[in-house]
């Protein structure tokens, strides 16, 4: 009963909450080195700036998952939603690498009005310039003692970015090579960015590395520092006969620590 009442709670607070405005999504632990055997709180947050809690997403619009070490995928629940975060707990059980993930359930629809943005479908509103259907999918990566290979399991998300090395290995002056893959296949000619924390921007174009996915949807990113980094892709198609949306915005998100 008390497990129920938690969970009515929560969805209330979902369902009243302000859908996030922020351009960006990432899921942050507390450590990214948690000893095996304990719980951790991670932050889901939606934000403007870089590796900040913000805004809290919308949370009836994604599912939150754990990777396992040994590859077994299993639901998390929200612990606790604020104003700039939804909260979950994710327990460690044992050594490995786990994943955390966020994946869209339901698209968002945003549009470009003459001089601001209003959230909704284009057939909800007059005078759209452009038209807006948002996917997403996070992934943050984390390690409990001896690293495990399950970092590169293909989740089948509709956009996905998947690293061909275990970035929770990686130190300062290193490349992690990253796959775009959407409906499953890989995408070239996609942007990729990376951004690590400390980074200050001078405008919102301003972005540390650029770069792009090959024909094999393949991109390398140096990082040149260690610390926190975040590496996102923006995958975008034209989506000509569909009323709500003029395109698909489609971003993949991973979130890990690099070594000294």
């Amino acid at each position: 009963m008390k497990q129920a009442w938690m969970a009515l709670v929560l969805l209330c607070l979902a369902l009243t909450a302000a859908p996030a405005l922020g351009h960006h999504y990432w899921i942050m632990p507390e450590t990214f080195q948690p000893a095996p055997g304990t719980m951790i709180d991670a932050s889901f947050t939606a934000a403007h700036t870089y590796f900040a809690n913000e805004e809290v997403p919308d949370v009836t619009r994604f599912g939150v998952t754990l990777v396992t070490p040994t590859g077994q995928t299993t639901p998390l629940a929200y612990s606790r939603i604020s104003n700039e975060a939804a909260w979950v707990k994710v327990p460690v059980l044992g050594e490995g690498t786990y994943v955390i993930e966020a994946v869209s359930t339901s698209p968002d629809y945003y549009c470009q009005m003459k001089d601001d943005w209003k959230p909704g479908r284009k057939t909800e509103h007059q005078g759209v310039v452009r038209a807006g259907m948002y996917i997403k999918s996070i992934k943050t990566f984390f390690t409990a003692g001896k690293p495990t290979e399950n970092y590169s399991k293909v989740m089948g998300h509709a956009i996905e970015m998947v690293p061909q090395v275990n970035p929770t290995t990686l130190k300062a002056g290193q490349t992690l090579a990253v796959k775009v893959l959407y409906q499953g296949k890989p995408v070239g000619k996609t942007p990729v960015f990376a951004l690590y924390e400390g980074f200050k921007a001078k405008d919102h174009a301003d972005i540390p590395v650029k770069t792009e996915t090959d024909g094999q949807g393949l991109a390398r990113i140096k990082l040149d520092r260690p610390g926190k980094w975040i590496v996102y892709a923006k995958h975008e198609i034209e989506t000509k006969g569909n009323p709500d949306a003029d395109y698909e915005n489609c971003r993949p998100y991973l979130m890990f620590e690099v070594g000294k």
